[in-house]
């Protein structure tokens, strides 16, 4: 049969589409009615938030619009959340199938003998283009935090930066460089020099991109149609601007979306739970250090052994990475641990329960954004000071000095929604953009200390920069 979103043939029998993303419905897969468990690959778009059983509380957002009919969807786009000093990362709970059902505890390989391979190549860059700069007006400021640097006194200016050709599925920055994510390719950015190349990938399909500095990690895979299973996979580092690759973990752990904070990256290798297999998956997250040459030093460690995540129907897990904390949600109490999210000091082991209300953690510095039911909220890690920055923000991004998010707009008649920056120390805010593709089916939004990045509706990435006025 052909997908109704990027019209490429598939299988008959398929729940989704290995071009796109695009899951079926259950008349089209030709199922039984119910929704698939089968994988979804990696550079899928986010999907709608999950909803807990009945006997607790609803994991839904302010706002829940039906998602479009396949029929008038764009493709989905996306990946993984671009993850810079605490921009979260919106997660497909189906990871890859191949592999997946029973999780080997990865303990790490150095990189010497038997290790990674790695593999220098630099790809060449196209002419860089020139800088102009665009402004958009900040709007009065409703609420008020306690975090900042220097972020009063300036504005988000959109650059114009030389973009690879066509639609891009997601885009992600540092305050270095910018990678874009495109269908079987990945194109770094550097803003110094306005140098675009062509990352060295290898298999079919990439996604789930993240960048910190120079450092880069992301996904790839290669898709089995005859068995329809992941054939290989695996996750790779690339430190700007000419490597070297380096592979992190192989096809036999069934990893996927990669995270880099500093000196240390993460990934998760999904696999069913034991007692509801085809409910609830459980998303064990991984850890390891890399050199200032981008390969890994030390073992791997299991940062957080069985966090949960729901599988039915269209549902979003989501974990979150900073220098110094790991944030995630669990799903399901049957796990031992309690409904709603949890962030973890990754230098004392220091563990804080954010409450069962609480989803979309992200985190930067010593600070905590999430979702609790009634809006936006701030959580300051080492007072425990809770403040609300939105009643009707969703869908945070935090940077150390300042949060991007999502808010239904009132400028429009139509379904839709602002995308917000708003500063923790002076309050100030303004609206850098707009969609109208569900949060859950949009591109995240990714932040660093001094840029943001988003992919709009159109699939254009933009870039802004933070300038004094």
């Amino acid at each position: 049969m052909q997908c109704p979103s990027c019209t490429r043939e598939v299988s008959d029998t398929a729940s989704f589409c290995r071009h796109c993303g695009w899951r079926f419905a259950p008349a089209e897969a030709g199922s039984d009615g119910t929704w698939p468990t089968e994988a979804q690959q990696p550079p899928a778009a986010e999907q709608p938030p999950a909803t807990p059983p009945a006997e607790q509380p609803q994991y839904t957002p302010p706002y829940s619009p039906e998602p479009p009919h396949a029929t008038a969807s764009p493709p989905p786009r996306g990946g993984g959340r671009g993850l810079l000093i605490g921009v979260i990362i919106g997660l497909i709970v189906l990871l890859p199938l191949a592999s997946a059902a029973v999780a080997v505890l990865m303990m790490g390989r150095d990189s010497g003998g038997g290790g990674p391979t790695a593999t220098d190549v630099t790809a060449p860059a196209e002419p860089p283009s020139t800088t102009t700069e665009s402004t958009t007006s900040a709007t009065t400021p409703t609420t008020r935090a306690t975090s900042g640097d220097d972020y009063a006194g300036g504005e988000w200016v959109e650059m114009t930066v030389a973009t690879p050709p066509g639609d891009a599925y997601f885009v992600a920055v540092s305050d270095n460089a910018a990678i874009f994510q495109k269908e079987g390719a990945l194109f770094a950015l550097e803003f110094a020099s306005n140098r675009l190349q062509k990352i060295p990938t290898q298999l079919e399909t990439v996604g789930s991109a993240d960048i910190d500095g120079d450092q880069l990690v992301w996904w790839e895979g290669t898709y089995s149609a005859t068995v329809e299973e992941w054939a290989e996979q695996a996750v790779f580092a690339y430190r700007l601007p000419s490597g070297p690759r380096v592979e992190l973990v192989g096809t036999e752990h069934s990893p996927g979306f990669p995270l880099v904070a500093g000196s240390r990256l993460t990934w998760t290798q999904a696999r069913p739970s034991t007692y509801a297999p085809d409910e609830i998956w459980e998303f064990p997250i991984y850890g390891i250090r890399v050199n200032p040459t981008g390969r890994p030093k030390g073992k791997a460690e299991l940062l957080v052994p069985a966090p949960t995540g729901f599988v039915l129907g269209d549902s979003t897990w989501i974990y979150d990475l900073s220098p110094t904390h790991l944030a995630w949600e669990n799903h399901d109490e049957r796990s031992g641990a309690a409904y709603g999210s949890y962030v973890r000091d990754l230098r004392s082991g220091e563990e804080t329960y954010l409450g069962l209300d609480a989803w979309r953690p992200s985190v930067a510095g010593a600070h905590v954004a999430y979702w609790d039911g009634d809006g936006l909220y701030l959580r300051d890690l080492e007072t425990d000071e809770v403040r609300l920055l939105d009643a009707e923000g969703d869908w945070p991004a935090l940077a150390e000095s300042y949060v991007t998010y999502l808010r239904p707009s009132t400028r429009t008649d139509t379904s839709a929604w602002d995308i917000v920056t708003l500063g923790l120390a002076d309050g100030s805010e303004q609206v850098v953009g707009q969609q109208t593709t569900p949060p859950w089916f949009g591109s995240a939004i990714s932040v660093a200390t001094r840029h943001m990045a988003y992919v709009d509706d159109d699939g254009q990435p933009h870039i802004f920069e933070r300038r004094s006025r």
